[in-house]
């Protein structure tokens, strides 16, 4: 199941310069997951960035 509107880009689409990252969430798109499938409903990406919000809500 699918829990994202936002499209994902291929792995070596992103440049971690800064220039081609638009947002938080595509830069941590580009780390894999260390995750056993069994334990994944959501996606890394999703899960940092909620994290870096939440850290910086605080």
């Amino acid at each position: 199941m699918e829990y994202t509107t936002l499209t994902q880009p291929a792995r070596g689409d992103l440049v971690l310069d800064g220039s081609a990252l638009s947002s938080l969430y595509q830069a941590f798109q580009c780390l894999e997951d260390p995750r056993r499938a069994r334990g994944r409903r959501y996606e890394l990406a999703l899960v940092l960035t909620l994290q870096c919000c939440s850290f910086s809500a605080s």
